[in-house]
Order: C-alpha cells, then sequence, then structure tokens
C-alpha cells in the first residue's frame, strides 16, 4: 500500500509501448518464418516417423542402436525423395551430426552423389526451407565436394540461380567468381 506518494499512468504512452511491442514480436516471427534458411528447423511433423525420430533421437540411438540408426538413416534417405518435406527433414540432419565422422561422410555421400545428382531440383526446393545451420554444412559440402566433380556440382545448381525463391540463397553460399589474389 501507498499512502505517501500518488503515481500517474499515462494511458496513451502505454498503450503505444504495448502496440509497439507487440507489432515488433509478431513481426521477429513473420521474419523467422518466411525466410528461406532462417534458423526455425523444418516442421518435424510433417516428416515422416523414421527422420522425425532419427532427428529427435539422433545421438541417443547412434551411441545405444547402431543398427537401428542407420535402418532409420537409410529409411529416411528413400523417403526424402517423396517430397520437398521429406527432403528438407532429411537435409536438416546436417546439423544434428555434429562432428560423428562415419555419418557425415555417409550423409555426405548422399546428398552429393544421390540428392544432388539424381534429384536436383527437389534437393534445391528443400534447400530453401532448411535451417540456416543445416544450410551451412550442406553449402559447404557442394563447395568442397569429395563424391562428385566440384564443376558437375556447381553447373547443376547454376541452373536455379535465376530462381526467385532459392537463387540468391545459391549464390550467397556458392563462391561463383573466381578468387583473385591479394
Amino acid at each position: 500500500m501507498n499512502r505517501g506518494k500518488s503515481y500517474s499512468v499515462d494511458k496513451k504512452k502505454c498503450s503505444r509501448r504495448l502496440i509497439s511491442l507487440v507489432t515488433v514480436s509478431i513481426a521477429s516471427i513473420f521474419v523467422c518464418l518466411v525466410t528461406p534458411g532462417s534458423t526455425y528447423c523444418v516442421d518435424c511433423t510433417r516428416c515422416d516417423p523414421s527422420t522425425r525420430d532419427l532427428f529427435e533421437n539422433f545421438d541417443e540411438l547412434y551411441r545405444n542402436n547402431y543398427h537401428k540408426f542407420f535402418k532409420k538413416f537409410y529409411k529416411s534417405e528413400n523417403n526424402a525423395i517423396l517430397s520437398t518435406d521429406n527432403m528438407a527433414c532429411f537435409l536438416e540432419i546436417a546439423k544434428e551430426i555434429k562432428g560423428n565422422a562415419e555419418v557425415s561422410e555417409t550423409f555426405r555421400e548422399i546428398v552429393e552423389a544421390k540428392l544432388l545428382k539424381k534429384h536436383t531440383k527437389l534437393f534445391v526446393q528443400s534447400l530453401c526451407s532448411v535451417s540456416a545451420d543445416s544450410l551451412k554444412i550442406i553449402m559447404n559440402y557442394l563447395n568442397h565436394p569429395l563424391f562428385i566433380d566440384q564443376h558437375a556440382a556447381r553447373t547443376k545448381l547454376e541452373k536455379f540461380f535465376s530462381s526467385v525463391k532459392c537463387g540468391k540463397l545459391l549464390r550467397s553460399y556458392l563462391d561463383i567468381s573466381p578468387r583473385t589474389p591479394q
């Protein structure tokens, strides 16, 4: 109870602050959801059950049930070519690998030799909806491929540079101009 002092509340000022706060919050959420390659995770509810389980329990499955891990991993790979949602979910696994050399090499081979080479359009469409963390990892693979020729990889991706949705994103990650010595 406050007996000695009286506080006045400027209702207009308070209203403006609240409106500003709400507007900024809504704008932030909107930018995160519609920006390709933003930091949000692919909606895992749209992923097939194997990929969802793999994504949610990556380390635990690999440590405790190696056979089950790779069974789900390869099932997820096979499902990836069925839709952009499935492929985006599979690609999102990139950020879960975290230094696991065996899984990293297997994942990289699938991305380079199968998904990019044989399912390019679906692959590129899916790339545009993965998180920034996964996108960075995948584009690093494609900038320095091990399982396909670098020129072949770039040629496949350059076909999509004019794409309104993905072209700018691809160009920003691929070093398409020759480097000049400094």
